[in-house]
């Protein structure tokens, strides 16, 4: 059964197959989560990433950041991909980011998980009291593309129109949070 973890000792274990993919995945979407497992984990701290994240929900955050929960999810003890719920949102948030940031473990993909991630989290945000999530990508990113227009499909939403950033299109959709 998939789930939602807070990364911590208990599920170390079952994050380091897949780091190496994580740090060699050359996707030109690479989200904040992968870049963060990658520069931890490569150079061998573990304890400082989850230091990291907790700072990222409860303590010290970088200028312009908005607080944000980190989870990993998980099949059993298997990890599957990196999710950041992001608590609130900033005007650049709005229209790059979102409440929703995901990336499946390279080793995982294609495997429809993205989709069970997305559902996840959109219980955990209404937990916070947001009533809909806003999820984007670049418009180029057909996968997460399909997952956003899933989601709006099986939950219920909206896409808003795309927007260009920095020479690229931004797709944007707002999915209703469920219990």
């Amino acid at each position: 059964m998939m789930k939602l973890v807070r990364p911590s000792e208990e599920y170390i274990n079952s994050i380091l197959p897949h780091v190496k993919a994580y740090m060699e995945d050359t996707s030109p979407y690479k989200t904040n989560s992968e870049k963060s497992v990658a520069e931890f984990f490569g150079r061998g701290d573990a304890e400082g990433y989850l230091r990291d994240v907790r700072e990222k929900e409860f303590g010290k955050l970088p200028e312009g950041w908005v607080a944000s929960t980190t989870y990993w999810l998980m099949d059993g003890d298997r990890h599957l991909g990196l999710y950041s719920v992001r608590h609130s949102l900033t005007p650049n948030l709005m229209r790059q980011g979102g409440h929703i940031a995901y990336a499946i473990s390279p080793l995982e993909r294609g495997k429809g998980y993205a989709v069970k991630g997305v559902e996840l989290c959109l219980k955990e945000l209404k937990k916070m009291g947001v009533e809909e999530a806003l999820i984007t990508c670049h418009a180029e990113n057909e996968k997460s593309h399909k997952v956003i227009a899933k989601a709006i499909n099986l939950f219920g939403g909206h896409f808003l129109e795309t927007i260009e950033i920095d020479g690229h299109g931004e797709i944007r959709g707002f999915v209703k949070t469920i219990d």
